[in-house]
């Protein structure tokens, strides 16, 4: 065990560190993979059995991952810089390396508890091992590997002693056949130690270049062990593929799958990709198949078990990645007779040989029971990462100063590169310039317009729709600030949006740059400023920066944003002084119904203090409809004069709502009584009576108006009442924009935008019921009218559906065909389509059926003409 000295340090967003604060620190330990960009193509891991693999070839144990917490919340006091020192103690030392997790945990000036995160790495030694293989294997008794040694940064490190050891296992594999014709495989692995096969010092690549002969067949396990100056040791180890006969053998599974393993995992336009294919077979037939989203490319190959590999030269139109598929045949072994080579043999002498010497001599009769000869196949899939630099363009964005003012400007460039260091004459940028807190709890990936451009794509088809993804308009801020100079009071801060600036479209000039001036708000924090770019139809690129708000004087605001009536609270504010000299701030906050006396407080340089008031919250702002209370709070230091000023909103709600119990309506002609009496458990002092007198019913109805204002439902149908409910006809017209996305092939309306390739699912009913409501409206607000163009194949719908042409099924408790069709024929008698012809469709039921053209509706005046014709058809 040792003792692991831990460094903590926290800073305000707006600049400077928190001084005394309080910080619990906890520390847990795990295991660490190893994976170092410039040496892809060595091998890191620990040895196997450091690893704990079994012997029955079940997947490798994950004991070396396993977590394990060595500290939990040790107590820790910031100094006045903000830092903080305390001792991990009882940290487990082990053979490779782990990884040392520790979390501070803190309250902010808000309350709220925040967590900050470090990972550090426990190294058992100064220097870190690493071995590769050439290739994978070598057929012959040769075998070349490569030791390296790098040091804790990843650089190579010389002059480092470097042993290689040697241990065989030995995969031995039995096929049996099982009841009902299936086979099963048995693996039985054997190690054996074959010693030290390579010592040396690594030169200045940190390479040591080995080259050894192994007489033993099968799996042999090369272990690299380096030793740092204080004799500290590390290991790592890689595998390589030994026959007596020369060739590579992999045992066989109880499953047609085999392993395509590609000699790196990422490459770049151009370059030549090596696969090694896994196969049980000494010769196979292989079909090689480039995929993603579908069939890129095909190629048929020969494989050999002397060098069982497939070469594929990367091409540019692979990116981002791409899965080779491998499917190899064998096909049956016959019977190859010495004689046969006067037959056919001579005529082709090496390929008569190889299937006299193999397949002759693995050739089994098929029985009635087993056949060991027939074709057999495998199939192995592998992905590769192809590199996508073609496609980047080179962002970078750079302030003029690196700390402003509140509400000053920032002066950003933005400058753009092509692949090829060329300036990105006129590309298109969107800048965005948002508050860091904001980051802080959830980072934003979709900047990265190249990494969503080209993401990494899965194994089939996919397809997506961006409808979900659509951002409405919104309210940041002020638009604008009333005129005059305050009444000779201070500004105050309020303007507190956390995006300051959204630019979807920058136009670069002909050097590839661009100036844009950022307005900063209110805000003591820090911005992130962010410039995506895209030119032409394929390049992408994304470029970020950082600025800070800050000034002497700070209120940070600890008040809770939602209080109950009657609530005591600590109204609780962060006063801090960034400046190296000390203040004496008075602090004087008014709020709405509150009688708060101000305080004065010290606060040395570069520290913050907190002051806060007991406070109740008003009953009577519960019952307002603002439900608020207004903060404004003026800070001074009565030495400098440096002052700061912030207005807050605190919302306020009832203990317990008012609602109401009983409700009654009358027409008053004359005198009218009531009596009333309030419920058993009414508290006392609360509610009342609330009576109003309207000379018509359809006045005064304002909680029908605010329920519809507030109805949330967003269907064809709702949409399309609200707005004639509320008679509103700039949001019929939003509605009306959107209408042809909701018809279906047959101009019949859906309730939601129908998918492309989905069947024709339109609604004849909402059908009616657009054409219906809005020609009703259309008599008190010409706006609501169906123009030609939107009516039209909505009436052409409607007709087919009268007269069967076209057939809609939906689930009902009973048949109500005909009463649709009665339905979508008054709909039609609106605009004089209706024909009576029409009724011929329609079975009259033996009972009479109340419709939209029966006798009573006939009878009105405003319906009689449009149903004539329809009752006579009828009748």
């Amino acid at each position: 065990m040792k003792s692991v000295p831990t460094d903590v340090q926290i800073n305000y967003v707006s600049g400077g560190g928190a001084v005394n604060l309080p910080v619990r620190v906890s520390a847990l330990v795990r295991g660490k993979y190893l994976s170092y960009s410039d040496y892809e193509e060595f091998n890191f891991s620990p040895p196997r059995d450091k690893r704990g693999e079994s012997s029955e070839g079940e997947e490798e144990s994950t004991a070396s991952q396993d977590q394990r917490v060595i500290a939990d919340k040790l107590p820790l006091t910031l100094d006045r810089n903000g830092a903080g020192k305390v001792n991990i103690n009882d940290v487990p030392v082990g053979k490779q390396p782990q990884e040392l997790l520790l979390e501070a945990t803190y309250a902010d000036p808000n309350g709220e508890v925040q967590t900050v995160r470090s990972v550090s790495t426990l190294w058992p030694a100064a220097v870190v091992a690493g071995i590769k293989t050439e290739g994978w294997v070598s057929s012959s008794q040769k075998i070349k590997f490569q030791a390296l040694a790098l040091d804790l940064s990843g650089k190579p490190s010389a002059d480092v002693s470097l042993d290689v050891k040697a241990v065989a296992r030995i995969v031995t594999t039995s096929r049996k056949r099982m009841v009902g014709g299936f086979y099963t495989y048995d693996n039985k692995t054997e190690t054996k130690d074959l010693g030290s096969v390579c010592s040396g010092k690594s030169d200045s690549r940190g390479l040591l270049l080995c080259e050894t002969k192994l007489g033993e067949p099968g799996e042999v396990e090369l272990i690299v062990t380096a030793k740092d100056k204080d004799g500290n040791t590390i290991q790592a180890a890689s595998s390589v593929y030994v026959t007596m006969q020369g060739e590579l053998w992999f045992g066989g599974e109880n499953h047609d799958r085999m392993d395509v393993l590609p000699e790196k995992k990422s490459y770049q336009p151009g370059e030549t990709a090596k696969f090694q294919v896994r196969m049980p077979f000494r010769f196979a037939t292989a079909l090689v198949a480039i995929e993603r989203e579908g069939i890129i490319e095909t190629q048929v190959v020969q494989l050999n078990g002397q060098d069982p590999t497939v070469n594929l030269q990367i091409k540019e139109g692979w990116g981002p990645n791409v899965y080779v598929s491998v499917l190899a045949l064998r096909g049956r072994l016959r019977e190859v007779p010495w004689y046969s080579f006067f037959t056919w043999g001579f005529k082709a002498p090496r390929e008569w040989w190889t299937s006299f010497w193999y397949e002759g001599r693995e050739y089994v009769a098929p029985t009635a029971l087993v056949d060991l000869s027939k074709p057999a196949f495998r199939l192995g899939l592998a992905e590769i990462r192809v590199g996508t630099k073609a496609h980047q363009l080179d962002v970078t964005v750079k302030a003029d100063k690196e700390s402003y003012p509140v509400r000053g400007q920032a002066k950003v460039t933005i400058t753009a590169k092509l692949p090829n260091g060329q300036p990105a004459a006129h590309a298109e940028v969107a800048l965005a310039a948002v508050d860091q807190a904001l980051l802080e709890l959830m980072p934003n990936t979709s900047w990265n317009l190249l990494d969503a451009m080209l993401q990494r794509r899965a194994w089939g088809v996919e397809t997506a729709t961006a409808q979900m993804e659509i951002i409405g308009r919104r309210h940041y801020g002020r638009k604008a600030v009333a005129a005059g100079g305050g009444g000779g009071r201070s500004n105050t801060r309020e303007l507190l949006d956390t995006l300051l600036l959204w630019n979807p479209k920058v136009m670069l000039d002909a050097n590839g740059q661009a100036v844009v001036t950022v307005p900063l708000n209110d805000a003591l924090t820090t911005f992130k400023i962010v410039a995506v770019a895209d030119a032409a139809t394929g390049l992408f690129g994304t470029g970020q920066t950082s600025i800070k708000a800050t000034q002497d004087l700070q209120i940070i605001s600890g008040l809770p944003p939602l209080v109950r009536e009657d609530d005591q609270f600590r109204a609780q504010l962060t006063l801090r002084n960034t400046t190296k000299a000390a203040m004496k701030v008075e602090v004087s906050p008014r709020a709405t119904l509150l009688d708060l006396k101000p305080q004065t407080v010290d606060i040395p340089a570069g520290e913050a203090r907190e002051v806060a008031w007991m406070v109740t919250a008003p009953a009577q702002l519960a019952l307002t409809r603002a439900e608020a209370i207004l903060w404004e709070i003026e800070a001074k230091d009565t030495i400098s004069g440096a002052r700061d000023g912030l207005k807050a909103r605190q919302r306020i709600i009832p203990a317990v709502p008012l609602t109401v119990q009983q409700a009654t309506l009358v027409q008053v002609d004359g005198s009218f009584s009531l009596d009333v009496n309030p419920p058993a458990d009414a508290l006392p002092g609360r509610g009342g009576l609330k009576m109003s007198l309207q000379p018509k019913l359809a006045e005064g109805m304002d909680g029908v108006r605010d329920w519809w204002a507030n109805y949330p439902f967003i269907c064809l149908e709702q949409k399309t009442s609200k707005s004639v409910g509320l008679r509103d006809g700039k949001l019929w017209q939003t509605v009306l924009a959107q209408l042809p996305s909701y018809l279906d092939s047959d101009g019949l309306a859906n309730y939601f935008p129908p998918r492309d390739g989905e069947a024709a699912r339109g609604s004849d009913a909402l059908t009616a019921y657009l054409l219906a409501a809005t020609h009703e409206a259309a008599g008190l607000n010409p706006a609501f009218a169906l123009p030609d163009e939107a009516r039209a194949p909505m009436e052409r719908g409607l007709i087919a559906f009268v007269e069967g042409r076209i057939q809609r099924e939906f689930w009902s408790p009973r048949k109500d065909l005909d009463v649709r069709k009665l339905t979508a024929l008054e709909a039609l008698s609106r605009y004089g389509k209706a024909q009576g012809r029409m009724v011929g469709s329609i079975t009259v039921a033996p009972e009479p059926v109340a419709h939209p053209c029966g006798d009573r509706l006939a009878e009105h005046p405003q319906a009689r003409g449009r149903c004539a014709a329809a009752r006579a058809a009828h009748r």
